[in-house]
């Protein structure tokens, strides 16, 4: 067991604080670990107190999840997820309440346990109920407690108060066989429903209202979280992307890119306009007035106006449904820096104007390295127009709260600084967290809660 789930279940012990874990975290998953543990009602409101001094954040999505929350925490560079229920329950349905089964807990290797009889209980009522079906994982586990007959009679006892103790016996007689019948699994499952439903109406109301939820997110569409990579060609963004998707792959989020930048890969005929009306931010060959440069960026933004709406309905919102976290490839706040490789401050209070009108990533990424370096890397660039470029951006993160990262080589090391800052945006998303994005060196790790060792240790 992680560490920090060590020292947290240490804590809870110490405070009083009544649990029970359900299930013990899985040392083989090193990126990703999940602890679930039931506590008492009266109890919560403290163990959100003693979890939030070692770290871990509230995900704010406890509406879809009655009676239970999902609490996290990333440390070195492993994402801690903490399940905490409030009675043993699936989708908002409970089938034993915790004041009995935490009255029945065992001490074990230094931490609380279910009893074994509630542990059948539970196990056989969460594959049924949460599941649909017998995950092969389960069936060793089960079989030896079934296999203890008091154990059997003492878990069919205690589910009988919710009326399950005949789809508990059905379960128990055909659980060998149940891992290869889908359908017999789904038609126990209804029996269960139906049985929980009649004991408790209070059951009904939160299955229903946890369905009406999860309809009305999806019809809201707004799934997902948008993190936008900005910066000049050549310093590396193609290359963060790809990491910071494997990377966030492996923590367990759904993740896709989307291009949004200004300059390319438009819905609209974009550059044929350009080049009819003029490229915005150059001489005019027939003219030498300064409005005309004026006038070509405001004929840019208004058709740039109407392209990046068209991009938001059908390339954003359509992502921000399939995926968890969509990385936009450049985004609107690329027209600060000029057009293309060039700069200007031409019509700059245009353009900030166009970039505030539309809705902002969750978080905005500016990744930059030494000129000479991005020179290199492109053809077209030379080191003073790169160095100009790098420049504008820097001046970009004075008007907006991004996060400015410097590319020295480690890309690795960005996505773990970058994570390291974010976890709380990316893994409680539907939260509106305040998160405090700074300037992050290279080389620099970004401020983080205390260790949790540390944070025993003082409340100790």
């Amino acid at each position: 067991m992680h560490a920090a789930f060590c020292d947290l279940l240490a804590q809870l012990h110490a405070a009083d604080i009544r649990y029970a874990i359900l299930r013990s975290p899985d040392d083989e998953k090193r990126d990703r670990r999940e602890l679930d543990i039931l506590v008492d009602p009266q109890d919560f409101e403290r163990l959100l107190k003693v979890s939030r001094w070692h770290g871990f954040v509230r995900d704010g999505m406890s509406a879809l999840r009655p009676l239970k929350d999902v609490l996290y925490c990333y440390d070195d560079q492993c994402l801690l997820v903490l399940d905490v229920h409030r009675a043993l329950v699936s989708k908002g349905v409970v089938y034993l309440d915790a004041e009995g089964v935490l009255g029945r807990r065992e001490l074990r290797d230094g931490a609380f346990n279910l009893s074994p009889a509630d542990e059948l209980a539970h196990l056989v009522c969460h594959v049924i109920l949460d599941k649909s079906v017998v995950p092969l994982k389960y069936l060793q586990r089960v079989s030896e407690l079934l296999a203890l007959g008091s154990v059997r009679r003492a878990a069919e006892r205690y589910l009988s108060g919710r009326g399950l103790s005949k789809p508990f016996s059905q379960v128990a007689a055909r659980w060998q066989e149940l891992p290869w019948q889908p359908q017999a699994c789904q038609r126990l499952r209804r029996a269960m429903l139906a049985r929980l439903f009649v004991a408790q109406p209070a059951n009904l109301v939160r299955y229903a209202a946890r369905w009406v939820g999860l309809a009305m997110r999806r019809l809201e569409g707004r799934r997902g979280i948008v993190l936008a990579l900005l910066g000049p060609d050549g310093v590396g963004k193609s290359t963060l992307a790809e990491r910071l998707k494997s990377r966030l792959g492996e923590l367990g989020l759904k993740t896709g890119t989307v291009y949004m930048g200004p300059f390319g890969q438009s819905i609209l005929p974009v550059s044929k306009l350009v080049r009819w009306v003029g490229r915005p931010g150059e001489r005019s060959r027939r003219f030498s007035y300064a409005w005309v440069g004026e006038a070509r960026w405001l004929v840019y933004l208004a058709i740039l106006a109407v392209e990046f709406t068209l991009r938001y309905l059908l390339r954003l919102i359509p992502a921000r449904r399939r995926h968890d976290v969509v990385l936009s490839d450049r985004y609107l706040y690329d027209i600060l820096v000029g057009y293309k490789t060039s700069t200007t401050e031409q019509a700059m209070s245009a353009r900030r104007r166009l970039c505030r009108l539309y809705p902002r990533p969750r978080a905005t990424v500016i990744l930059t390295a030494e000129a000479a370096t991005v020179a290199a890397r492109k053809s077209d660039l030379n080191a003073s127009a790169a160095q100009a470029a790098l420049q504008a951006y820097r001046r970009m993160a004075r008007h907006f709260n991004v996060i400015l990262l410097e590319n020295q080589g480690e890309i690795n090391g960005i996505v773990e600084r970058l994570i390291g800052t974010l976890w709380p945006t990316l893994f409680c998303r539907r939260r509106a967290h305040s998160v405090p994005f700074a300037k992050v060196a290279a080389g620099h790790e970004p401020d983080r809660p205390a260790s949790s060792r540390s944070v025993t240790s003082a409340a100790r």
